[in-house]
């Protein structure tokens, strides 16, 4: 069982770190001519999109994104945004595989198109979301195991994003990626030594922190993925329980579709002993979801509500009910990642 536990927190640890999973956009003070004609005449369209992105519109996302496609083809971040959104609608849809294979199959295409731009106008968007595109790579490889290709797309994606920052030094946007790469570093460091020899632990932590802090607090399209990062940091890494609350309260009232949000908050509910509000947020749970997304999805949403109820009732004292529905979530275990799992486990 103790390995079970270990060999369950280090897939959490290491799936973390290479899920570099940020969707970002910038206002950058060096942008390229180019970049900058792009921002002045799509950036609140492209904006809404995010928008709609992160509350699980992926259709009304997908509707925005390919308009701007369709009038900057000479631009490929647009090409990005459907990609990862269509990446991310299959995903969520219970379809894993599909969206995996889809990602492989239309990233290298799409990399080349931004090495393409890279060469003629060397902003430092183009580096950014090249990063991000070999970032969404190594998150897929990371999912199925491979370690090592993992490894040789997550460093990619961490000297593509070290060239905009070059460009465009202390940019809130860009804080984003730096803070996921240097908090889960501290991450890493704490738990293997090796990795403790090239991190401090606790300056990577720290570091991380205070950047995707300023991505939430002084970023404009990457703040709604750094506050749901810093929500599932809070909640699972810092255990500060308030804080989690704190951030899960602006986000769910802001995007009241997005159902990875509202689980977040429900757990830092329980945690906190909130019960009865946690009991109420879990019967309309099914709501977020049901009609919006695909069967195989539904399946993968239910068996998170099963996990929250687990905790609800451990929390509320019915160890027997909690002992009998953390068994049912590890039978049907169905998410990308295993944290949930070493999480139970350590139950």
């Amino acid at each position: 069982m103790i390995f079970k536990i270990l060999q369950a927190k280090i897939f959490s640890i290491l799936g973390k770190l290479f899920c570099l999973f940020f969707i970002m956009v910038s206002h950058y003070s060096k942008l390229d001519a180019s970049e900058e004609k792009f921002f002045h005449h799509y950036g609140e369209m492209l904006y809404n999109g995010l928008l709609a992105y992160t509350n699980f519109d992926f259709e009304q996302a997908d509707s925005i994104f390919q308009q701007i496609e369709k009038s900057s083809a000479y631009y490929p971040i647009a090409g990005f945004f459907r990609m990862n959104n269509q990446y991310s609608r299959l995903k969520y849809d219970g379809k894993l595989q599909a969206a995996n294979r889809y990602i492989l199959e239309n990233s290298p295409q799409l990399l080349l198109r931004f090495d393409d731009y890279a060469d003629k106008n060397p902003g430092p968007m183009c580096h950014l979301y090249a990063g991000v595109s070999h970032s969404l790579n190594s998150r897929i490889f990371m999912g199925q195991g491979q370690y090592l290709k993992a490894l040789h797309n997550g460093m990619k994606a961490i000297i593509a994003v070290n060239k905009a920052e070059k460009l465009s030094p202390g940019d809130p946007e860009i804080c984003l990626a730096q803070g996921t790469y240097n908090y889960f570093g501290g991450v890493m460091a704490d738990h293997f030594s090796a990795v403790n020899l090239i991190y401090n632990s606790e300056e990577k932590r720290n570091l991380g922190l205070q950047q995707l802090e300023k991505a939430w607090n002084e970023g404009h399209f990457a703040r709604w993925e750094a506050g749901g990062l810093l929500l599932m940091l809070e909640l699972y890494e810092q255990e500060n329980y308030p804080e989690a609350k704190k951030l899960g309260t602006v986000l769910t009232e802001r995007f009241p579709g997005n159902p990875e949000f509202m689980a977040h908050y429900i757990e830092a509910l329980i945690y906190l002993g909130a019960l009865e509000e946690a009991r109420r947020l879990l019967l309309d749970y099914p709501k977020i979801y049901a009609g919006r997304i695909a069967e195989p999805g539904v399946a993968v949403w239910e068996i998170r509500q099963r996990y929250l109820e687990a905790l609800h009732a451990m929390q509320s004292g019915n160890l027997d009910m909690a002992k009998g529905l953390f068994k049912n979530v590890m039978e049907n275990y169905n998410f990308e990642f295993r944290w949930h799992l070493a999480i139970i486990l350590y139950k």
